[in-house]
């Protein structure tokens, strides 16, 4: 882009001294030409890129909703296994590593209370014992131009995301 913007401003500044000849005004209209394809290209590609970027949040979000569906499985069959006399640590292993994983997703904060664990998203339980909360993905062309947002369908409001790759994923869409 800079190389099409100074032979542009070159040949404006050759106008500028010289507006009468036809070939300096043909000279600035093929250099506007060229600008305006370069600009119009990056554009292109740049929003190529907030697509893609766009794409990868739902799969995110879809990884983040079947780790708290498991979180939420793993909950209730470590409650059935202690119930019955048995211990759970496999089970206890298993939540830990996936609430791990699911760390390096979005922010997460995990409470554990007796033998209960509940993890939550920017502020929000997500889940609480073997009960877990969904994430949707909106698309709505009045809000972010059409791209993806997060809610919490329980609530009917946005998922506030402090942290991790999907925050990183948006960032790099939005800005």
């Amino acid at each position: 882009i800079r190389k099409v913007l100074d032979e542009y401003w070159e040949a404006m500044q050759d106008l500028s001294q010289n507006p009468e000849d036809m070939s300096t005004r043909v000279s600035v209209r093929e250099r506007a030409v060229a600008l305006t394809n370069i600009v119009s290209s990056t554009y292109e590609r740049f929003e190529t890129l907030r697509k893609d970027f766009d794409q990868n949040i739902d799969v995110v979000a879809n990884d983040i909703n079947s780790s708290l569906r498991r979180l939420a499985e793993i909950n209730g069959q470590i409650r059935r296994v202690e119930a019955g006399g048995g211990k759970a640590n496999d089970l206890r292993d298993e939540f830990d590593l996936l609430t791990e994983k699911l760390s390096e997703m979005v922010n997460v904060k995990v409470i554990r209370k007796g033998n209960e664990m509940a993890v939550a998203i920017g502020g929000r339980t997500a889940v609480q014992g073997d009960t877990f909360k969904e994430m949707s993905i909106r698309r709505d062309a009045k809000v972010n131009e059409g791209f993806a947002q997060l809610y919490w369908e329980y609530l009917d409001e946005p998922v506030l995301i402090q942290t991790g790759k999907l925050k990183g994923l948006m960032e790099l869409r939005d800005e």
